[in-house]
């Protein structure tokens, strides 16, 4: 009988912020249910500063400006790595307070943006923002018990 890896984040920072593992987790795995998404795999869960995620935005999809979260589906054959979420620290403090959020909850809200965009959902054109927008804003107030 094989026996499946349980849903497993890894998180990193190049940064001085610190993230609680087990928060992300929790949401995370409330998010799957919520979508009835499989739990398989591994997120890796990583917070950089706005000169990395401008590299990685310039080498990857052609943008030479930082942004705030990029999301790289990893879906190999052993189903081992999910994915990879990438958050600048740098735009969550400086968009929480352009929105008048806390900080902890904007990085909330990253976090959401990219565990969406990993299980497929999309934010190019007007009707795929609203829609991603909504599904925010829905696990940001259903979840706020989680703030990371």
């Amino acid at each position: 009988m094989v026996s499946k890896k349980a849903f497993q984040v890894q998180v990193e920072s190049t940064t001085k912020f610190v993230v609680l593992e087990k928060a992300v987790l929790k949401l995370i795995r409330r998010i799957f249910s919520d979508e009835a998404y499989e739990q398989k795999g591994s997120l890796s869960l990583i917070f950089v500063d706005d000169e990395h995620i401008q590299n990685l935005n310039r080498n990857y999809l052609n943008h030479d400006y930082p942004t705030d979260v990029i999301a790289f589906p990893l879906d190999d054959e052993s189903d081992d790595l999910w994915g990879e979420v990438y958050i600048s620290v740098d735009r969550a403090k400086e968009q929480a307070a352009f929105y008048r959020e806390s900080f902890r909850r904007e990085i909330t809200r990253l976090i959401i943006h990219g565990v969406l965009h990993l299980m497929g959902y999309d934010d190019q054109d007007l009707a795929q923002k609203k829609k991603m927008k909504a599904k925010e804003e829905n696990y940001l107030s259903k979840y706020s018990d989680i703030l990371i």
